[in-house]
């Protein structure tokens, strides 16, 4: 099934030619993705045209109505925060087969030994849009950790070390965003749409917390502007999806103005480098040097360990780099582009007020717990643990009442470490 295969010019979209109200307009979001809506959409009258999202919420719902199956939900949910499940578990592929059937999930490919299928949510900016709205509709936001925490405890869900959480509270974050400026509360909400990033963080991490981000100062250079002050601060964004990131230039220039284009925002997939010499884009001649070597951008880094890595010494819930001049940098010759540094730490109604609930801490701390033969083992009580603690499947240190996998070694004093006598 071809993609992107809209007829009407040479390029989906160009270059610096269109403002991100553009992007978010109907017209433009058909001209991505298959066929099926582009196609549609042009030969439609108004009706049709007008009614090409509620024409996706239905083909991703897989009915005539709006309500969500568990099948369906997981479908929205790979759209909305790439959610993916593992593929060591019979049931999966069983699933997995009947969202391609019947909910807008493409099956890329198909190994030679045939005992999985390769699927997936595509960069679909229409059934992106559909999906939010579809968990609007719904109310998904209120039972999706109830969901997740089930898909867990089956364990069918692919967590992948908190990056699928840290989607979701950047998701959840966005539409809050939405919601907030909305003057009036009438479902299907619209939420391909631009928000100002100072929404974006207030929904992110509480006003408080937004207002210390917005007074940070550059970490890479001294006396630098404010990010209030910067026209980074006065940024807009729009995304509604995930994108997977691969390769060397995924984050080019070329690269993020496309996902830009689509509504998307990058996954980070392992990237290897290589010696290979550069084969990214020029960059246009007609950008000024200074334009180019003027921008800023912001970091911002989910710590979601917090202090549980290190109980004796208590991380802020938000850590904003100090202003400094990088050693051995000529500020007179090296172009630097103002970096504004954030770290927020934890996974917790501290950290982010708008967006956890005090009650639902532990839920998010379940979910961040790795999986192995312990934690996977169907009997949970102490006895059974020991039972597999001292077999040595992992090689650990005491955790709580359980024992390390070394406590029949003895705590004496070890000759390593003894002075050598003569």
């Amino acid at each position: 099934m071809t993609f992107d295969s809209w007829p009407w010019g040479h390029d989906l979209m160009e270059p610096y030619q269109n403002t991100v109200e553009d992007v978010c307009k109907t017209e433009f979001m058909v001209r991505f993705d298959r066929p099926l809506f582009w196609s549609r959409y042009e030969a439609g009258d108004r009706d049709v045209r007008k009614g090409i999202v509620s024409f996706a919420r239905k083909k991703l719902a897989g009915s005539e109505g709006d309500a969500l199956t568990n099948h369906s939900q997981l479908a929205v949910l790979m759209f909305r925060i790439g959610l993916s499940l593992h593929k060591t578990r019979r049931e999966v592929h069983e699933q997995e087969v009947h969202l391609v059937k019947a909910h807008m999930i493409t099956a890329y490919t198909i190994p030679d030994h045939r005992e999985y299928i390769h699927v997936g949510a595509s960069s679909e900016p229409i059934l992106a849009e559909a999906a939010a709205q579809l968990m609007d509709i719904n109310n998904t936001w209120d039972t999706l950790l109830y969901k997740l925490f089930r898909l867990h405890n089956r364990k069918i869900l692919n967590v992948e070390q908190g990056k699928l959480l840290a989607r979701l509270l950047l998701t959840k974050a966005h539409d809050w965003a939405v919601r907030s400026k909305a003057e009036y509360v009438i479902r299907p909400r619209w939420f391909t749409k631009s928000i100002p990033l100072a929404d974006f963080l207030e929904s992110l991490v509480g006003k408080e917390n937004k207002n210390k981000i917005m007074d940070a100062k550059p970490d890479n250079m001294p006396d630098g502007p404010t990010l209030a002050t910067n026209g980074l601060g006065q940024a807009i964004l729009n995304f509604t999806h995930w994108a997977k990131a691969e390769g060397r230039y995924c984050h080019s220039t070329h690269a993020s103005h496309g996902r830009r284009q689509a509504g998307a925002v990058c996954r980070i997939c392992n990237i290897l480098a290589d010696k290979n010499p550069s084969d990214a884009d020029s960059p246009p001649d007609h950008i000024s040097p200074e334009a180019v070597n003027s921008r800023p951008y912001l970091t911002i880094v989910l710590d979601f360990t917090g202090s549980d890595s290190n109980p004796d010494k208590l991380k802020p819930v938000v850590s904003i780099s100090s202003s400094k001049l990088i050693p051995g940098r000529n500020s007179l010759h090296e172009t630097t582009h103002p970096r504004y540094a954030v770290s927020i730490s934890g996974c917790t109604h501290e950290a982010f007020p708008e967006l956890i609930a005090a009650e639902e801490e532990h839920k998010y701390s379940s979910l961040l717990k790795p999986r192995n033969c312990t934690t996977d083992h169907g009997r949970q009580d102490l006895d059974s643990l020991e039972i597999i603690t001292q077999q040595k499947p992992l090689w650990g240190s005491a955790d709580g009442e359980l024992p390390s996998s070394f406590s029949q070694c003895g705590t004496g004093p070890s000759r390593l470490y003894c002075p050598r006598t003569n």
